[in-house]
């Protein structure tokens, strides 16, 4: 049961929220072991599902004895609802667990492991592709200027520095961990979880002593992004929270070739699947808000535009 718990402290955005959560549905049916009402969880609640809603939550909810009833809601059955002793192990568990999601995780890298992209197969799949595939429709391009102007948008609004600060706290908040992956040109990507208090610093450290020959200079770029310069900087102020893609980069003059990584990490390489992709950062910045119809209106096919030459 700790072991359940313990991972939906790894997993669960906001583990702490759902561990209340737990001990509320499990203290009332304590309290009240004969009330049908409180034995019924009804997952399409808006609160519940925010917090419950994940993998390992709905697998804590039913080591908490509610089982899934099918359609929208778990149940616990009335014996488990009447075994006191089994009850009360649940909740000093969730306790316990609640206890270490106070404290603050170890500041990293946690869980490293090396990791190869798929089959040959998967990679050349990119070869048989038809040529309108890199064709761009009308409608692309139309929604991708939409997304454009959305993002200037959003990025035009000025925030104060209390207003970053309290963003960079909201974010610290929610995450406790963030993953991070280092892709290097050989296709090989090197994966660490870290603290979110942890610094830049820290993590180009865990690179240079992963390297073969740590006496190389890199550095680590987002994808369309810039070189990670800050070394004092946080994750969450890096924007490498939940989790990043980092692309490792060395000089042009120096003289580095594959393998870039420790012989001992290289033993154990496990294959990375599409299914395991993870997003770029900054899940939690506010989605940028939508533009008003009339300011994608394009011109209509029977107006001529003023620049046009006359007919």
């Amino acid at each position: 049961m700790a072991q359940a718990f313990n991972r939906l402290l790894d997993e669960s955005p906001d583990a702490t929220a759902a561990l209340q959560m737990l001990s509320k549905l499990v203290s009332n049916v304590h309290s009240n072991p004969d009330e049908v009402k409180y034995r019924r969880v009804r997952l399409t609640n808006a609160k519940i599902g925010a917090v419950l809603g994940g993998g390992a939550a709905v697998a804590a909810l039913q080591l908490a004895g509610f089982v899934s009833a099918g359609g929208e809601h778990a149940e616990m059955a009335d014996s488990t609802a009447h075994d006191s002793g089994r009850l009360t192990a649940t909740l000093h568990a969730i306790d316990h667990a609640m206890a270490k999601a106070a404290l603050p995780p170890p500041l990293g890298p946690m869980a490293v492991k090396v990791l190869a992209p798929g089959s040959a197969g998967d990679v050349s799949a990119t070869d048989q592709l038809p040529t309108d595939f890199y064709e761009v429709s009308g409608a692309e391009v139309k929604a991708a200027m939409a997304a454009a102007a959305a993002r200037r948008a959003q990025e035009s609004i000025l925030r104060t520095r209390e207003q970053r600060e309290q963003e960079a706290a909201r974010l610290k908040r929610v995450y406790r961990k963030a993953m991070i992956r280092v892709r290097f040109p050989d296709g090989l990507t090197l994966q660490g979880t870290f603290s979110t208090a942890a610094t830049v610093s820290l993590v180009l450290q865990w690179v240079s002593e992963s390297l073969r020959d740590p006496a190389h200079a890199f550095e680590l770029c987002p994808p369309r992004g810039k070189p990670l310069r800050e070394m004092s900087q946080t994750l969450v102020e890096a924007e490498l929270v939940p989790a990043a893609l980092l692309n490792f980069l060395v000089t042009t003059a120096e003289l580095c070739e594959p393998p870039y990584l420790r012989d001992d990490l290289m033993t154990n390489v496990e294959v990375l699947t599409a299914g395991e992709q993870i997003p770029q950062g900054r899940p939690l910045a506010a989605a940028a808000p939508a533009l008003p119809d009339e300011s994608l209106k394009l011109p209509s096919a029977n107006r001529t535009p003023k620049w046009a030459p006359d007919r």
